[in-house]
């Protein structure tokens, strides 16, 4: 598997001194579904700053309804047809629908109650495997109560610096059918194989579960990014040798 990549020059005037200034950019393509995004210099963002998220955590704990005071009486259930038990729970961690739905299926789960405040160097091993494995039986459930669902999107905006619109720390899941362009881009056994290869040849990182079994999911955003701190997953990653999200191999 090669990947592309193309670098292009763009050469304006500048206006306050007449010079010519040339910048490059880069596009980069996927090689299993064949979209491209482009890497750009740096344009100036947000700077590093001294916002105490710490101190936040604090201040807001109060009122999250994810904490452990108010978890059980502030989040929606399950529907029946789904999950008889209402939540979905691996260790601490949680699943519940999203109370702001924007799917047929769509949910959220919380690493744990207890953990209002959970900054990316304290996610461990358990407490993302755990987290996926809520995730991963959600999917199943919904996969195997509606057949045409073979695809879960997993995300997440991990608090405020990503965009998070509630600071405590969650995943997001929306199951669904399979788009044209995922059809596509798996099609054929060289393209399903390839997916496999595709960490190795990108530089992708690997989330290892152990106590979820999740050993081989990973996240696509190190070669070729299509969403700001994103992560997409393939099935056969979570599952080796599986091709469907309803296989029993948990």
């Amino acid at each position: 598997m090669e990947l592309e990549r193309r670098r292009l020059t763009a050469e304006m005037i500048v206006p306050d001194t007449g010079e010519s200034v040339r910048t490059e950019i880069e596009v980069r393509i996927d090689p299993l579904t064949g979209h491209s995004s482009r890497i750009l210099p740096d344009r100036g963002l947000m700077p590093a700053n001294e916002f105490d998220l710490e101190a936040f955590a604090r201040e807001s704990r109060e009122h999250c309804p994810f904490c452990p005071e108010r978890i059980e009486a502030l989040t929606p259930r399950l529907a029946p047809a789904i999950d008889q038990r209402g939540r979905i729970t691996r260790g601490e961690a949680i699943l519940f629908p999203n109370l702001h739905a924007y799917s047929s299926h769509s949910c959220v789960s919380v690493y744990s109650s207890r953990l209002h405040y959970l900054p990316r160097g304290r996610i461990d091993e358990r407490l993302m495997g755990d987290n996926l494995w809520t995730q991963a039986a959600y999917a199943r459930a919904v996969m195997l109560a509606e057949p045409e669902s073979r695809w879960a999107s997993i995300n997440a905006n991990h608090m405020l610096p990503s965009g998070s619109s509630l600071f405590h720390p969650h995943l997001q899941i929306r199951p669904a059918g399979v788009s044209r362009e995922r059809r596509a881009a798996v099609r054929g056994p060289t393209k399903v194989d390839a997916w496999d290869d595709f960490p190795s040849v990108s530089g992708s990182t690997f989330l290892r579960g152990g106590t979820a079994g999740a050993s081989r999911c990973w996240g696509d955003g190190s070669f070729q990014r299509r969403r700001v701190l994103g992560c997409r997953g393939r099935v056969g990653s979570i599952w080796p040798r599986s091709r469907s999200m309803s296989h029993d191999a948990w």
